[in-house]
Parts: structure tokens; sequence; C-alpha cells
């Protein structure tokens, strides 16, 4: 029974070395700073799981150098006499007290704001502030078709279009030839985006008078050399015009929301202020 007692003790002592040997070694000191420390166990939360060895190794380094960098830049501040330690403290006394209010007001937010906002709403507000929707571009609805080489299809298919007057037709005929004969095609036919936007990697990009291009052209057909670019305009709006209200939909929405936000705060200010002060939980002195 003794032997079994001492082989028991024999086998916790050694457990208890594994332990703290593990515990040291994933906790080693591999950088000092003054009287700041940065230990190995922090390491390993910089790199991503399943990073190759060599790799692993050229993250640690750069960041244990980093580390050191901003360290000694730390020391040497820290020392520098004519350092104004008062407006440091204050400013991060202010930048602590801005994290605190954020916090608190998010919080607020989460529990007061109806973030739900209606269509009815949206467009009260998009009638009352419509010289506030100015376009800053011009915006268009349309489509980009690209087929390789010099497609005759797509000159073909860009003057059916022409004579199309159901969106619906066109569709069709528009979605039949891509699925068979195009490269590329950028489909979304009700939607408002800027003609840069819709333009992009196609030679109508390099177009100097946007303005002036969309008011003659309906469409436009541009062979490169190597693609043919199909441009069809179903609608647009010049720059310095009133954005149509679906453009806008999201900023409404988001100028709302703000408002909302902003007589909440108002409110819950007012009525904190009101409780603190009766509460002379703060005071107001005047002079006499």
């Amino acid at each position: 029974m003794k032997h079994l007692l001492n082989l028991a003790l024999v086998l916790v002592t050694l457990l208890c070395s594994c332990s703290e040997n593990n515990t040291a070694e994933s906790d080693k000191v591999v950088a000092k700073a003054g009287d700041k420390f940065l230990y190995k166990s922090e390491l390993k939360e910089i790199v991503p799981t399943g990073t190759q060895k060599e790799d692993s190794l050229r993250i640690v380094e750069k960041y244990t150098e980093n580390w050191l960098k901003k360290h000694a830049i730390l020391l040497e501040a820290k020392n520098e006499k004519n350092t104004n330690n008062e407006e440091i403290e204050r400013k991060t006394e202010d930048y602590r007290n801005s994290l605190l209010i954020y916090e608190y007001q998010k919080k607020i937010f989460e529990d007061k704001l109806d973030t739900n906002v209606g269509i009815e709403e949206m467009n009260r507000f998009y009638s009352e502030h419509q010289k506030d929707f100015e376009l800053k571009q011009n915006i268009v609805k349309g489509i980009v078709v690209i087929s390789k080489g010099k497609a005759q299809g797509l000159e073909k298919l860009a003057k059916e279009v022409e004579r199309m007057k159901n969106l619906e037709r066109i569709k069709n005929a528009v979605n039949n030839y891509c699925s068979l004969y195009a490269a590329k095609c950028y489909l979304d036919y009700d939607l408002w985006q800027t003609f840069e936007s819709l333009a992009k990697s196609t030679p109508f990009s390099k177009i100097s008078n946007k303005t002036d291009w969309l008011v003659k052209n309906p469409y436009g057909l541009i062979y490169d050399g190597n693609y043919t670019y199909y441009i069809k305009i179903f609608d647009y709006k010049l720059e310095n015009r009133i954005s149509p209200p679906e453009y806008v939909k999201e900023q409404i929405k988001s100028i709302i929301l703000n408002s909302r936000k902003l007589k909440i705060l108002e409110e819950y200010e007012n009525e904190l202020y009101t409780k603190a002060l009766s509460e002379k939980r703060i005071e107001k002195y005047t002079d006499n």
C-alpha cells in the first residue's frame, strides 16, 4: 500500500512538472521593451491556421520586429521632456469617454430605434427634398453584351432591339443571344447606375462627351479588333437633374433613420439630464 502511494505521488509530481514546462514553453518571453514583454503564446494568435512553417516564421519575425520598433518609439516618447503629458491624458480621457458614449448610444438604438421605413414615408421625404437629390453624374438603365470577333449576329440583334417596343420581347431576344453566342453579358435591365459603371471594361468608357453621346445614341456598337461591344440604353438622366426616387431609395432610408436617431438621442439626453439634476448627481453653479 505504501509502495502504491509513493508511486502515485511520483506520477502527480511528474504530471505537474510536465504541465509547468508546457505552460512555461508556451509563455516563453520572445521580446522585451522596458517593463513590457511579448510572449510566445501571444504570437500563436497572429498566425492563421494552416500556414506553412516558413511563412509562419516570417509572420512571427515581422510582428516581433514591429512590436519592438513601436515600443522603442514609445520608450523614447515617454522620456521626451517636452512631451505634453497632460494633453495626452486629456485626449486619452476624451477618446475613452467618446467610446463609452458610442457603445451606450448603440444600446439605446437597439432598444428604441424603429428601423422600418415605409414607401409612403420615403416618397413624402423625396417629394419635399427633391433639390437635395441632384445628380452628380449621368445615370442610365442599360445593358452590355460582348461577343468575340466581329460579331455580325450582335449587330443584327442591336437592330432588332431598336424595332421592338415591348421590354419582355427585348429581354427574350437578348437573353437568347447571350446564352448561345456572347462572351459576357451585363443584363440589369431595370437598374439605375452611372454610365461609367455600365460601360466599364468596354471602349464606351473612353467616350469624351458622355452627355452628348447619351442624348444622341440609344445604343452603340464597337469592334476593337478582338471583341464586338454592344451597349443599349433604355433610359437616362443627365447630371444636375433630379435623381429618380429608385436611385436614391437607400440614401433616403439612411437619412430618415439618422433623423430618428437624433430625435431619440435628444429626448433621451434631456431625460437623463433632468433626472440627474433632480437626483443631484450633477450640479450647475451660478455666480451670485
